[in-house]
């Protein structure tokens, strides 16, 4: 039941992030409880739906309010911690893609996202598990 929960409510907290139409306080809320969901859930997360939502993080780089993509960022940081560099090796090249991009948006949060990532795959809880 963790699984099911988790494949269906992360996508959806994503998709409430994304929306422009959502007031900014709802899409802070669910990209907030997504971050945190990936801190302490990600491992009852089944392997399609991890794909799916790596895969959705990157894409979601094009997002301008920081209210939300400072989460997005530290998302994406989180799950390298746990899935780099066994899992979602390429990563790295994902978002050196999106730093090539035309957008200053999308290469500021890329350059982010890296930063981000370093300093959470070189964390101590990073390299204990």
């Amino acid at each position: 039941e963790r699984e099911s929960t988790g494949n269906e409510l992360l996508p959806a907290l994503l998709q409430v992030a994304h929306a422009p139409e959502v007031p900014i306080g709802m899409r802070v809320l669910a990209v907030v409880t997504l971050k945190n969901l990936i801190d302490t859930r990600w491992e009852d997360v089944g392997a399609g739906a991890k794909e799916s939502l790596r895969s959705a993080l990157v894409r979601s780089l094009h997002i301008r309010a920081p209210e939300v993509s400072d989460h997005l960022v530290l998302c994406i940081a989180f799950v390298c911690r746990k899935d780099f560099p066994d899992v979602w090796s390429k990563v790295i090249v994902d978002l050196l893609v999106v730093l090539q991009s035309s957008s200053i948006v999308e290469c500021h949060n890329a350059a982010r996202a890296l930063t981000e990532t370093v300093k959470e795959v070189r964390s101590p809880a990073a390299r204990a598990s």
